[in-house]
């Protein structure tokens, strides 16, 4: 029987968003975010706007919301995009006030990026246009959805730049900016900005196009305030559950729990290791955490090919060290390693059963990271047969990143995997989909020896 609560019979729409509708894909079980878009009436302007939404199903850029579906009817379009978590500019700004110069003009990096990519102008570029996904990234929405030029586009860039740093919009000759009906700017204001941006805003709210900088002036500006660089944001730093949770579980003396009744994950396919491989029942010295998967692997999981090593731990960075996108798709990795030998009595084998009973329990009290910040289970701790000799996995977020970890036993060793997303929820399940594929490569890797 037909769902007729399903627009085009495929999106269930679940709640308002302050530029789309949050929808589920009931066909392909994801959420994605649609904009309804009314059509004035056959003319040439209708012809122009439909073209550009065509457009934009092209555009393919990890500045610019990717476009999935259109569903069209007599006056109206519906645009199905990707769905991005976060903040549009104009409600940070109204949360949390002027931006530092710095982290604008790495917003303005980022929107650049996107314009110069995209190849069609934006025409409607504001602060409720540009979504925030992280310290450093951005996803632009609505191109294709008023005309404009690429002239105009850098002009908007200015006024975007010029709020994002001081507030408010830059004249009382600009609209201004609204959210929920109320002003986000002072329209009596008309103070230009002093600091780093000053003479890139003045160049480019000028009146005359002609003495406007051009788009490789824009950008080179923007980089000697926001030079290219290893970053070391917040997110990165706050590190969430995952490598923190368990070095704190590592770190604690050893206690003998009983085990809970094993729990299967609900989620995609299965987590299971290949049935063939031969695991070894004894190793005589710990692995070298680094040497658990191939760079290829590394690659695949979109992450650095050079990992850096520490006691126990192996880490891989994300690939993207100089911003090539945005922070919501940006990966970490930890592997670490406990080597058990005989002691008190006990066999290898037992102390790394019992340890990882432990290292079980203690993942499942966390309530805030070492940092201090709260921490969500998302998936508390739940036991994954027939991976390794035994294995358990959890889900965590602290809201800026989120971790879906895989902790296995074999023989006399445990291995913990960590793989961290920076954005504080997963709906797509990709980085359960990393944690346990990386797990799968431990357990071969392993039994090759």
């Amino acid at each position: 029987m037909t769902d007729t609560g399903l627009l085009g019979g495929r999106y269930r729409l679940l709640e308002r968003l302050g530029w789309a509708w949050r929808a589920r894909d009931e066909l392909l079980h994801r959420d994605v975010a649609i904009t309804e878009v009314r059509l004035p009436p056959p003319s040439r302007e209708r012809d122009e706007l439909v073209a550009g939404i065509r457009a934009t199903a092209a555009l393919r850029h990890p500045d610019i919301v990717t476009t999935h579906d259109v569903l069209s009817s007599t006056d109206r379009l519906w645009v199905v995009q990707e769905l991005v978590e976060g903040p549009t500019l104009a409600q940070a700004l109204r949360t949390s006030g002027p931006l530092p110069a710095r982290r604008v003009a790495l917003i303005g990096l980022r929107v650049l990026a996107a314009l110069t990519a995209a190849g069609m102008p934006h025409g409607g570029l504001t602060p409720n246009t540009v979504i925030l996904t992280g310290d450093d990234g951005v996803a632009v929405i609505g191109f294709g959805l008023v005309s404009g030029t690429v002239t105009d586009d850098l002009h908007a860039l200015g006024a975007l730049l010029f709020t994002a740093v001081e507030g408010h919009a830059p004249d009382r000759n600009t609209t201004p900016i609204s959210l929920g009906g109320t002003p986000l700017s002072d329209p009596h204001s008309s103070r230009m900005p002093s600091g780093p941006l000053a003479p890139l805003l003045y160049g480019l709210l000028d009146d005359d196009p002609a003495h406007r900088p051009d788009a490789r002036s824009v950008r080179l500006t923007l980089q000697r305030v926001a030079p290219p660089g290893r970053r070391h944001t917040r997110t990165r730093l706050a590190a969430l559950a995952g490598t923190l949770l368990l070095a704190a579980a590592f770190a604690t003396t050893a206690v003998i729990v009983r085990p809970a009744p094993p729990a299967r994950l609900p989620g995609p396919g299965p987590t299971s290791a290949d049935p063939s491989v031969s695991l070894p029942s004894h190793f005589a010295a710990a692995p070298d955490p680094c040497k658990l998967i191939t760079r290829e692997q590394a690659a695949e999981l979109s992450l650095a090919a050079a990992p850096e090593a520490e006691k126990g731990e192996c880490r891989w960075r994300p690939a993207d060290d100089h911003n090539s996108v945005p922070s919501n798709l940006r990966y970490s990795l930890w592997l670490q390693v406990r080597h058990y030998t005989p002691k008190f009595g006990d066999t290898a084998e037992e102390r790394a059963r019992v340890n990882l009973v432990r290292f079980r329990q203690n993942d499942l009290g966390q309530k805030k990271s070492p940092a201090g910040l709260p921490l969500t289970l998302v998936v508390p701790p739940r036991d994954l047969p027939g991976t390794g000799h035994a294995a358990y996995t959890f889900e965590a977020t602290n809201t800026l990143s989120y971790n879906s970890a895989v902790v296995l036993r074999v023989a006399n060793v445990i291995v913990a995997v960590q793989y961290e997303r920076a954005i504080g929820k997963d709906p797509r399940h990709t980085g359960r989909a990393g944690a346990h594929k990386t797990a799968r490569w431990v357990l071969e890797s392993l039994a090759a020896g």
